[in-house]
């Protein structure tokens, strides 16, 4: 089992998605598979997380997402 598969299982309602959820009420951490995302954490639960996985996700940044292999290409308008 991973280190995500064992965060996972402690926090049930968390989920994996290809872009963070930026709202209010959610944190969002970049991990191995895209973003782990989690809504209403202690703040505990959110120190422990940042010993973890790092400091959370501020703004969803494609270009970012991309440069380290978890998104498409943005796209280019000229």
């Amino acid at each position: 089992m991973t280190k995500l598969d064992d965060i996972l299982q402690l926090y049930s309602t968390a989920k994996i998605s290809d872009h963070p959820e930026l709202t209010p009420e959610s944190v969002s951490f970049m991990c191995e598979k895209g973003y782990l995302t989690k809504a209403e954490l202690t703040e505990r639960e959110l120190e422990l997380l940042q010993v973890i996985l790092g400091k959370p996700v501020k703004h969803y940044d494609p270009w970012q997402a991309f440069l380290c292999g978890r998104g498409k290409r943005p796209v280019i308008i000229r």
